[in-house]
Protein backbone atom coordinates (compact mmCIF):
# COMPACT_ATOMS: atom_id res chain seq x y z
CA UNK A 1 0.00 0.00 0.00
CA UNK A 2 2.74 2.50 0.99
CA UNK A 3 4.69 1.55 -2.10
CA UNK A 4 1.83 2.72 -4.40
CA UNK A 5 1.44 5.91 -2.39
CA UNK A 6 5.18 6.62 -2.67
CA UNK A 7 5.19 5.97 -6.44
CA UNK A 8 2.16 8.29 -6.87
CA UNK A 9 3.82 11.03 -4.81
CA UNK A 10 7.03 10.80 -6.85
CA UNK A 11 5.06 10.97 -10.12
CA UNK A 12 3.18 14.09 -8.99
CA UNK A 13 6.43 15.72 -7.85
CA UNK A 14 8.18 15.04 -11.15
CA UNK A 15 5.17 16.30 -13.14
CA UNK A 16 5.53 19.67 -11.39
CA UNK A 17 8.95 20.01 -13.02
CA UNK A 18 7.30 20.28 -16.43
CA UNK A 19 5.44 23.33 -17.65
CA UNK A 20 2.95 23.50 -20.48
CA UNK A 21 3.20 26.39 -22.93
CA UNK A 22 1.45 27.46 -26.11
CA UNK A 23 3.70 26.75 -29.10
CA UNK A 24 2.29 29.77 -30.89
CA UNK A 25 0.56 27.53 -33.40
CA UNK A 26 -2.41 26.65 -31.21
CA UNK A 27 -0.97 23.50 -29.67
CA UNK A 28 0.21 23.05 -26.11
CA UNK A 29 3.65 21.57 -25.63
CA UNK A 30 5.53 20.61 -22.49
CA UNK A 31 9.01 21.76 -21.62
CA UNK A 32 11.07 21.82 -18.41
CA UNK A 33 11.12 24.93 -16.24
CA UNK A 34 14.13 27.13 -16.93
CA UNK A 35 16.96 26.64 -14.47
CA UNK A 36 17.59 30.35 -14.25
CA UNK A 37 15.51 33.46 -14.78
CA UNK A 38 18.56 35.53 -15.76
CA UNK A 39 20.86 35.79 -18.77
CA UNK A 40 24.53 36.70 -18.44
CA UNK A 41 25.92 39.88 -19.97
CA UNK A 42 29.17 38.65 -21.50
CA UNK A 43 32.08 40.71 -22.84
CA UNK A 44 35.35 39.76 -24.46
CA UNK A 45 38.32 40.32 -22.16
CA UNK A 46 39.69 42.92 -24.59
CA UNK A 47 36.49 45.02 -24.49
CA UNK A 48 36.11 44.44 -20.75
CA UNK A 49 39.54 45.92 -20.02
CA UNK A 50 38.82 48.96 -22.21
CA UNK A 51 35.54 49.75 -20.40
CA UNK A 52 37.21 51.39 -17.44
CA UNK A 53 38.04 54.93 -16.49
CA UNK A 54 36.78 58.12 -14.94
CA UNK A 55 33.95 60.09 -16.53
CA UNK A 56 31.77 63.02 -15.62
CA UNK A 57 29.15 62.31 -12.96
CA UNK A 58 26.12 60.26 -14.04
CA UNK A 59 22.69 59.83 -12.40
CA UNK A 60 22.19 57.18 -9.71
CA UNK A 61 20.20 54.14 -10.89
CA UNK A 62 20.75 50.84 -9.06
CA UNK A 63 22.96 51.54 -6.09
CA UNK A 64 24.81 49.22 -3.77
CA UNK A 65 27.27 49.78 -0.97
CA UNK A 66 28.35 53.22 0.24
CA UNK A 67 31.90 54.07 1.36
CA UNK A 68 33.27 57.15 3.08
CA UNK A 69 36.96 57.96 2.89
CA UNK A 70 38.30 61.35 3.88
CA UNK A 71 36.16 64.03 2.32
CA UNK A 72 34.81 61.69 -0.38
CA UNK A 73 31.78 59.46 -0.58
CA UNK A 74 31.78 56.48 -2.96
CA UNK A 75 28.43 54.95 -3.97
CA UNK A 76 28.46 51.69 -5.91
CA UNK A 77 26.37 51.54 -9.07
CA UNK A 78 25.93 47.74 -9.18
CA UNK A 79 28.08 46.16 -11.87
CA UNK A 80 28.87 49.53 -13.45
CA UNK A 81 31.26 51.40 -11.13
CA UNK A 82 31.26 54.06 -8.41
CA UNK A 83 29.74 57.51 -8.08
CA UNK A 84 32.20 59.87 -6.37
CA UNK A 85 30.89 62.71 -4.22
CA UNK A 86 32.63 65.53 -2.38
CA UNK A 87 31.24 64.98 1.11
CA UNK A 88 32.74 67.94 2.99
CA UNK A 89 29.18 69.13 3.60
CA UNK A 90 27.25 65.90 4.35
CA UNK A 91 23.88 67.69 4.14
CA UNK A 92 24.55 68.37 0.45
CA UNK A 93 27.18 66.07 -1.09
CA UNK A 94 28.35 67.29 -4.52
CA UNK A 95 28.76 64.95 -7.51
CA UNK A 96 32.37 64.89 -8.63
CA UNK A 97 33.02 61.98 -11.02
CA UNK A 98 31.99 58.47 -11.98
CA UNK A 99 34.57 55.68 -11.76
CA UNK A 100 33.51 53.30 -14.55
CA UNK A 101 34.41 49.65 -13.93
CA UNK A 102 31.94 47.17 -15.44
CA UNK A 103 31.21 44.26 -13.11
CA UNK A 104 32.29 46.21 -10.00
CA UNK A 105 30.44 45.75 -6.72
CA UNK A 106 33.01 46.44 -4.02
CA UNK A 107 35.85 48.79 -3.17
CA UNK A 108 38.55 49.07 -0.52
CA UNK A 109 40.60 52.20 0.07
CA UNK A 110 43.99 52.55 1.71
CA UNK A 111 45.80 55.85 1.62
CA UNK A 112 45.56 57.17 -1.92
CA UNK A 113 44.82 53.78 -3.52
CA UNK A 114 41.39 52.42 -4.42
CA UNK A 115 41.08 48.66 -4.90
CA UNK A 116 38.06 47.54 -6.94
CA UNK A 117 36.71 44.12 -7.84
CA UNK A 118 35.99 44.46 -11.55
CA UNK A 119 34.07 41.21 -12.19
CA UNK A 120 36.91 38.63 -12.21
CA UNK A 121 39.80 41.09 -11.83
CA UNK A 122 41.25 43.14 -9.00
CA UNK A 123 42.21 46.62 -10.12
CA UNK A 124 43.96 49.46 -8.32
CA UNK A 125 43.62 53.20 -8.89
CA UNK A 126 45.92 55.91 -7.56
CA UNK A 127 44.01 59.01 -6.45
CA UNK A 128 45.79 62.35 -6.67
CA UNK A 129 43.67 64.61 -4.45
CA UNK A 130 45.47 67.82 -5.53
CA UNK A 131 44.55 67.23 -9.18
CA UNK A 132 41.36 65.26 -8.48
CA UNK A 133 42.53 62.46 -10.82
CA UNK A 134 42.28 58.69 -10.69
CA UNK A 135 44.85 56.64 -12.59
CA UNK A 136 44.63 52.88 -13.14
CA UNK A 137 47.91 51.49 -11.81
CA UNK A 138 47.44 47.73 -11.66
CA UNK A 139 45.20 44.90 -12.90
CA UNK A 140 45.44 41.38 -11.50
CA UNK A 141 43.46 39.10 -13.79
CA UNK A 142 41.16 36.28 -12.69
CA UNK A 143 41.41 36.84 -8.94
CA UNK A 144 37.67 36.29 -8.54
CA UNK A 145 35.39 33.63 -10.08
CA UNK A 146 32.89 34.51 -12.79
CA UNK A 147 29.76 36.25 -11.49
CA UNK A 148 26.88 34.00 -10.48
CA UNK A 149 23.29 34.85 -11.38
CA UNK A 150 21.11 36.44 -8.68
CA UNK A 151 19.63 32.94 -8.22
CA UNK A 152 23.09 31.42 -7.68
CA UNK A 153 23.60 29.70 -11.05
CA UNK A 154 26.82 29.76 -13.02
CA UNK A 155 27.19 30.03 -16.77
CA UNK A 156 30.03 28.60 -18.81
CA UNK A 157 32.04 31.09 -20.84
CA UNK A 158 35.16 30.89 -22.97
CA UNK A 159 38.56 31.66 -21.49
CA UNK A 160 38.60 35.20 -22.93
CA UNK A 161 35.05 36.10 -21.90
CA UNK A 162 33.86 37.84 -18.74
CA UNK A 163 30.38 37.95 -17.21
CA UNK A 164 29.87 41.58 -16.13
CA UNK A 165 26.19 41.46 -15.14
CA UNK A 166 22.98 39.45 -15.29
CA UNK A 167 19.68 40.64 -16.77
CA UNK A 168 16.28 39.15 -16.07
CA UNK A 169 14.81 37.09 -18.90
CA UNK A 170 11.56 38.34 -20.31
CA UNK A 171 10.67 35.40 -22.58
CA UNK A 172 9.76 32.08 -21.04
Amino acid sequence: MYRYLLVGLIAITLKSCIRFVDSGEGEVISEPWPLDNYEPVIMSREDFEKEIGVTEAVPLETTGKIYVHGKFLYVNEKNKGFHIYDNRYPNSPQKVKFLKALGATDIAIKGQYLYVNQATDLIAFYFNENQNTYVLTKRVKNVFPQKLSPEGWSHGVDENQIIVDWIEKTDY
